[in-house]
């Protein structure tokens, strides 16, 4: 399956949430401060940016470190479509 497909998939089901949530079906705020700040905090943790050696160890290994970055791309990709959908949930709806 395509990446693209797979990637819009999982942002439909975040605007099925907001717009179960503009139908006042759930309240799923919660749920997506959860799912949102799961994906950022993995993203920094695989980033390496809260370990000191790191850094110094990636310019010896370029292909760990093309590793790491891909992961913390893919994790805030994955964090971006629940983000604007809480943003668009705490802005618009009263509750």
């Amino acid at each position: 399956m395509n990446k693209k497909i797979v990637y819009l998939i999982y942002t439909l089901i975040f605007v099925v949430i907001y717009i179960l949530q503009l139908l006042n079906v759930y309240n799923f705020k919660n749920i997506l401060l959860i799912i949102t700040a799961a994906l950022f905090i993995i993203a920094v943790l695989s980033s390496g940016l809260l370990t000191s050696g790191d850094r110094m160890r990636a310019n010896l290994n370029t292909s760990k470190n093309e590793n790491r970055f891909a992961t913390t791309n893919l994790f805030l990709l994955l964090a971006i479509p629940p983000a604007i959908v809480l943003l668009l949930s705490y802005l618009t709806l009263p509750f």
